[in-house]
Formats: structure tokens, C-alpha cells, sequence
């Protein structure tokens, strides 16, 4: 009965022990609790005070620029340069009202209201932002602004050319070619108007040109009325840079020759020819020009060529890259004369030489006609006065009839058969029979005579 009872007893101690931790857990996690619960309204409070006390700053990028132009543009005028749409904006505030805030929410605003004539002005760039937040920077807090009517006027431009040595006296400067040629200018109406033209500058320093050159890149310049090179801000170009090639040209003079169709040759037809002016002045790249002898008309058909001459104006034929020089008529003036004909002599002056004094000749013919071509002033004093024709004996040595021998056309007391002005065409021949001589004889055949 003790055990048990000893037994019930320490049951309930056992329970009573238990009971005493479950208390003394339950107290240290309600410590627990309110410890963490006190260091969050710590941390909550300071967070709090830090967003409404702490200056936080912020940087915004591409506000808007809202201009009050006032009476300006009724009157015509409009912000012609120094315009900007927008600025950069440096706020300060609490971190609360600064993070919550967006570009949309800041007014930048510049007033004009009070500008009513053309001309150049600064002006203030007013800023707003929202709440309890302030402007710190604007940047750019002031503008400079050109108030003016805008115009767009265009230029040529023009090409000086400095320090210029070309390597060949036949070289000259043809053109120039610019990849822009014309340049826009926009701006206020009083500097635009103070442009007069545009300009490239070239300076050919330490150099000789000898062909065509390139140059890329070149800076496009305004020049004032004086000639000045005028700057201004307030001015744009559309084209700032061109390029451009200076087209070098080799001028010489060549004559001029005829074409005739069929392969017609004046000279051997006959003719004199006559071109006017027989040489003209040419221009083409120096690579080109340097192979050109002489320039062709256009071709003349040889059927148009009849009896005593031909007269006409002519084209002349280019070849490719080579052109008159502009002070060098386009067409020339070609003649033909005939120069050079044939004519028939008929004469008896035959004259025998290197006879056998022991045979007598007898010729089949009493005169012989001779076909003479060449110059007409030449042939046209050929007669029977002064044509005759030898007729060698020398190979008929014995009696017997002989045939073909040769008959040799002369000129007495003119050389042009020696210096080639007239030839003779065709070949002349005769029979002649030998017989022994049966007494002497004094008269050795036809009378040869001369004037």
C-alpha cells in the first residue's frame, strides 16, 4: 500500500513541476514579443521622421520648356535661334514627395510676353515643381534668344582656287564639279540678309597639276557683301561639307583631214585638196589629247566628187573625249581641185639610135600617140613640138623583120617626166624590119623636129 501510495505522490510532484516551466515559458515569450514589438516602433519612428525631416535631392532630365510668346506671333516673328524644348531640373524635398514625383509633374515656362520687336534677347527659364519640394539647378537657366522672321535664302557655291601652278603651258582649268553645288542658309531675316554668296577655298600649295584632281571634305563658307567670311550662331546651313573635282583639260592644235567614203583618195584621183581652216584647236583630258595627230571631218561620199571639183561645208568628227575648243567653228570648208588629169600627143618625132650603119630600118608606124597623166598645168603644155619617142636599134643586128620594140616617150626641154609631174601610161612598141644597106643613105628615118 506505501508503493502505491508513494507512487501517487510522485505523480503529482511530477505534475506540479511541469506546470511551474509551462508557466515560466509563456512569460519569457510575452517579454519576447513585446521587446520586438517596441525595436519596430523604433525602427517605424525613425523611418517616419527620416522621410519627413532627411532633404532628398533628385536630378530631372528633359523638362519640357512651355514659351509665352505673347504679341510675337501676331506680328510675324518667331524664336529663329537659341530655341531649346527642354532642361535638366534639380529638386529637392522629402524622399516621399521627390521619389513620387515624375518629369510631368515640373512647369518650366519662358515669358515673352514682354519682347515686341525683332532682336536678340536673354530669357529666364522659370521652373515650378508640386507640394513642398524646391528647385535646386536649372540648367539652362537662361536662354538666348534671336527673335526675327525666319527666311531660307539659297547660294552657289563658288570655287577659289589659291596658289594654282598647272605643269604644262597647254594645261588650263576647265570646270569644277561639286557635289553641292547650291548651299541653304535659314535664319533671321537681318543675318541672312547679310549673306552674299558661299565659297569653297582650295589651295594647291607645293603642288603642279598635270591632270584632273579630287578633293573631299571641303568646308562650305559664307562670304559677306565685301567678301568676308561671315560667322554667325544664329545661322544654319544644310549642307556644311561638298566634294569636289577640278576637271583639268590639254588644249593643242591639229590639222584637219578629210574622210571620203570607198576609200577615195583625193591625191590619186587627181584633186587638190583644200581644207579651211585647216587646223583647228582641241580640248580633252590630258590622257586623251596626248594621242590625237589630226581630226577627221565627217565623211564625204566620194559620188559627190564629179569632173572638175568638189566645194562643200563639213562636219568634223570628235572622237570620244575630245571636243573644239569653243573658239574653233564646229564645221570646215573642204575644196577639191582637180589638179591632175591625162592627155593624148600624137607625134611623129621617132628618133633611132645605136643603128647598124650596114642595115636599113623600117618602122611599121609614121607616128605614134602617148597617153600622159599628171598635172593638168604640165600636161597642158605637151605637143608634137616637144614629145617625141626614141626607138633603140641596138639589139637588131642582122637583117630580119622585128617585133615589140620598145618606143620610149620623152619631153624636150621640160623635166616633168624626171621629177614625176607627168608620167606616161602605157607601154609603147612598134615592128621594124632590117634590111642590108644597097647604098648610103643620109636621112636616118622620120624628121625629129623641136621648137
Amino acid at each position: 500500500m506505501r508503493f502505491f501510495k508513494y507512487a501517487d505522490n510522485t505523480e503529482k510532484n511530477a505534475g506540479s513541476s511541469g506546470d511551474d516551466k509551462k508557466k515560466r515559458s509563456k512569460g519569457f515569450s510575452s517579454f519576447f514579443a513585446k521587446v520586438v514589438c517596441v525595436a519596430a516602433a523604433i525602427i517605424v519612428w525613425f523611418y517616419v521622421s527620416g522621410e519627413q525631416s532627411i532633404t532628398y535631392e533628385k536630378k530631372f532630365t528633359g523638362v519640357e520648356i512651355k514659351y509665352n510668346m505673347g504679341t510675337l506671333g501676331e506680328k510675324g516673328y518667331k524664336i529663329v535661334s537659341g530655341k531649346n524644348t527642354t532642361v535638366d531640373v534639380t529638386v529637392t524635398g522629402t524622399r516621399r514627395e521627390v521619389s513620387e514625383m515624375t518629369v510631368e509633374d515640373i512647369v518650366a515656362r519662358a515669358d515673352l510676353s514682354n519682347i515686341s520687336n525683332a532682336g536678340e534677347y536673354p530669357v529666364k527659364i522659370n521652373v515650378s515643381t508640386p507640394g513642398n519640394t524646391n528647385v535646386k539647378d536649372v540648367y539652362p537657366y537662361e536662354l538666348n534668344l534671336y527673335i526675327d522672321t525666319p527666311v531660307q535664302k539659297s547660294f552657289v557655291v563658288n570655287v577659289e582656287m589659291h596658289n594654282l601652278a598647272m605643269g604644262d603651258p597647254s594645261l588650263k582649268i576647265r570646270n569644277s564639279i561639286l557635289s553641292v553645288n547650291e548651299v541653304w542658309v535659314s535664319g533671321p531675316e537681318e543675318e541672312v540678309n547679310k549673306i552674299a554668296g558661299a565659297k569653297i577655298d582650295l589651295d594647291f600649295s607645293g603642288e603642279r597639276i598635270t591632270n584632273s584632281v579630287s578633293r573631299t571634305g571641303i568646308a562650305i563658307k559664307l562670304v559677306d557683301q565685301e567678301g568676308n567670311i561671315y560667322r554667325s550662331p544664329y545661322l544654319t546651313l544644310d549642307e556644311q561639307e561638298t566634294n569636289v573635282d577640278i576637271i583639268v583639260n590639254k588644249y593643242v592644235t591639229v590639222p584637219v583631214k578629210p574622210k571620203y567614203s570607198g576609200g577615195f583618195d583625193a591625191d590619186e584621183a587627181g584633186y587638190s585638196e583644200v581644207v579651211e581652216p585647216g587646223e583647228i584647236s582641241i580640248k580633252g583630258a590630258p590622257e586623251v589629247v596626248s594621242g590625237i595627230t589630226y581630226i577627221e571631218t565627217a565623211e564625204i561620199d566620194a559620188d559627190d566628187i564629179r569632173g572638175e571639183g568638189y566645194e562643200n561645208e563639213v562636219g568634223l568628227s570628235f572622237p570620244v573625249g575630245i571636243e573644239a575648243d569653243g573658239t574653233t567653228p564646229r564645221n570646215v570648208m573642204v575644196s577639191l581641185e582637180r589638179t591632175n588629169g591625162k592627155s593624148a600627143v600624137t607625134t611623129t618625132n621617132i628618133v633611132l639610135i645605136n643603128k647598124n650603119p650596114k642595115l636599113d630600118y623600117e618602122l611599121d608606124i609614121e607616128s605614134v600617140k602617148i597617153i600622159f597623166s599628171g598635172n593638168l598645168a604640165d600636161i597642158e603644155m605637151l605637143s608634137d613640138k616637144n614629145v617625141y619617142v626614141i626607138a633603140d636599134m641596138g639589139g637588131i643586128t642582122r637583117e630580119g623583120e622585128y617585133e615589140n620594140v620598145k618606143l620610149r616617150p620623152h619631153v624636150f626641154g621640160m623635166n616633168v617626166l624626171d621629177d614625176g609631174s607627168v608620167r606616161v601610161e602605157g607601154v609603147y612598141n612598134c615592128n621594124v624590119t632590117a634590111s642590108r644597106q644597097q647604098e648610103k643613105v643620109t636621112d636616118i628615118g622620120p624628121k625629129a623636129t623641136f621648137d
